[in-house]
């Protein structure tokens, strides 16, 4: 998974030639470290056709902020440039609902 910053997210995200999940996470966030080795597993699944990328959200506030996003963790599904869906929190049937909305974000 790689890190995405503020200067970095328009190389990394919007211009990838391949579809970009992104986790927006915090290190004092419970809920944020407790997916990182789900996503790790699903990215090994979908390692050369999805690109996975993290932004701190604590570090990057403007980008935060431009992303309207309110709570983390926070998972965006990115394809040419423009986000086309998203997850928010955590469930029980976290890891089946990222690989459906992959599926999906392939599919397009």
């Amino acid at each position: 998974m790689i890190n995405i910053t503020e200067d970095t997210f328009e190389s990394e995200v919007l211009l990838s030639e391949i579809p970009v999940v992104v986790d927006i996470w915090t290190d004092w966030c419970g809920p944020c470290k407790q997916i990182i080795p789900i996503l790790q597993e699903i990215e090994e699944i979908y390692n050369s056709q999805v690109k996975f990328g993290k932004i701190d959200a604590d570090q990057n506030r403007n980008l935060i902020n431009a992303m309207h996003i309110m709570n983390i963790p926070a998972i965006r599904f990115f394809k040419n440039g423009v986000m086309l869906d998203f997850h928010n929190g955590v469930n029980s049937n976290f890891k089946e609902e990222i690989i459906k909305k992959i599926e999906k974000l392939l599919e397009r």
